[in-house]
């Protein structure tokens, strides 16, 4: 989650010049879906272990639909909200 949001905030500062408000809310949205996946993971698959390398397929598949569905749909949200455009339009 640490690494998510320096990474976007780098990005979205340096690299894309966006605006504080555009900076800010794609920093927390990028952190917030890396954490909600990282639950999801964690709840579908039970464990997960630092000295060995074992990845449960059913969790993963869960936590990256998850990060997508929670990133893409709070982005197209935010859209919606601040253009005054349709959520279906986003």
């Amino acid at each position: 989650m640490v690494v998510a949001a320096i990474v976007t905030l780098v990005a979205e500062t340096f690299l894309r010049r966006k605006p504080l408000i555009k900076i800010v809310y794609n920093t927390a949205a990028s952190a917030t879906a890396v954490a909600l996946a990282a639950m999801f993971y964690l709840t579908a698959s039970g464990s997960y272990s630092i000295s060995t390398f074992h990845v449960n397929p059913a969790g993963f598949l869960g936590a990256v639909v998850a990060y997508w569905v929670l990133l893409n749909g709070g982005i197209a949200t935010a859209v919606s909200l601040s253009t005054g455009a349709e959520l279906t339009e986003t």
